[in-house]
């Protein structure tokens, strides 16, 4: 996972600073050769600091580029979500998350702003390498730059896998540097970046302490608002450091009700019936699969959970509206089979996050 200023959690859990602004590889098959995905990162508008602007993914002779506010280009051309190109990949957009799924087994969500994350199955496990790790299950050798050596430093690791030509635009790019932004912020913006953090190790999150420490997310959290400064970026960077945490919650199978009245709101689509949820069914009820059994449902859903707008429970979905399914307009079936039990491609509310 890469997030905020930005971080890189390996597959096999260590926490990175690194600051570059150019293309990096953030994992690729090493050894088969069967995906590459690569970030760019940009300057977030402090000298020395940077975070994620767009997410390549490479497979074959196929680019996908995830950009900016969810849009996706395929081999350089726009295309509308969902998208499938078969047998190969898979594109669909969750609320504000864009999840692409790909034919390896690979696994791509990307928020649209500055957070992705990157899950390959067991079986490319010691044949990974990049800003993620080589996913052997150790993580005191995850800084191996491309010919396989340890390298010294988190800024000498990052820049070993920088892109030569990188899939992200033209323009000059700056090598990551050990920065400490609190330092360079001074004791009084550490001391607030302290106390608003706080709010990772407090009772909200207290239920994933165990089996997520929170402790390095924490560090993420204070060197952003640090590098972020005063205001509303600060309050966004923070946004950004409490979801990172809140998504590896949900992974392990802890949803936190974390958000607040004032604390990173998310808004929903009220006036069609929709409501927030941080961890809603990752395929939803819709009046295409009303009639299917909860649990076949969920079995043919290989989507991960994500926050998002749902329906509220006994309503289900229908042209971006939560309506009662008796309310359902005839569903018609050609031939004899059955409906599929795998649902249809959501049409995402207007106003959705």
């Amino acid at each position: 996972m890469a997030f905020g200023d930005p971080h890189y959690r390996t597959f096999d859990g260590r926490l990175l600073h690194f600051q570059g602004s150019c293309s990096y590889v953030l994992a690729k098959d090493c050894r088969g050769g069967d995906f590459s995905v690569h970030v760019t990162n940009d300057d977030r508008g402090r000298s020395g600091v940077a975070w994620t602007q767009e997410v390549t993914v490479v497979l074959g002779d196929v680019a996908v580029q995830l950009l900016q506010g969810g849009k996706v280009t395929v081999d350089g051309r726009p295309e509308a979500l969902p998208f499938l190109k078969e047998r190969l990949l898979y594109v669909e957009l969750r609320g504000r998350t864009v999840i692409l799924h790909a034919q390896p087994g690979l696994q791509v969500l990307w928020d649209g702003r500055s957070q992705v994350e990157v899950n390959v199955p067991g079986s490319y496990r010691g044949q990974i390498c990049g800003l993620c790790g080589n996913f052997n299950g150790f993580a005191q050798d995850d800084l191996q730059g491309p010919e396989g050596l340890l390298l010294p430093t988190e800024a000498a690791f990052g820049n070993s896998w920088q892109v030569p030509e990188g899939p992200g635009p033209g323009r000059p790019c700056s090598k990551g540097h050990e920065v400490d932004p609190c330092r360079t912020a001074g004791y009084r913006a550490r001391r607030e970046a302290n106390a608003r953090c706080g709010v990772l190790k407090s009772s909200p999150f207290s239920r994933c302490h165990a089996v997520v420490p929170p402790e390095p997310f924490f560090a993420a959290c204070v060197y952003d608002l640090c590098a972020c400064g005063p205001g509303s970026s600060a309050d966004a960077c923070l946004c950004d450091a409490l979801e990172a945490y809140a998504s590896h919650c949900r992974q392990a199978g802890v949803t936190p009700a974390w958000r607040g009245p004032t604390l990173c709101v998310v808004g929903c689509p009220l006036d069609r019936g929709f409501v927030f949820d941080e961890c809603g069914p990752p395929c939803p009820r819709t009046c295409f699969n009303q009639h299917v059994p909860l649990g076949e449902l969920a079995a043919h859903c290989v989507r991960p959970c994500v926050p998002g707008c749902q329906c509220p429970a006994g309503l289900v979905e229908h042209d971006a509206h939560c309506i009662p399914p008796e309310a359902c307009p005839p569903v018609l079936l050609t031939g004899t089979q059955p409906p599929s039990t795998v649902p249809s491609p959501r049409r995402e509310p207007p106003g959705a996050p």
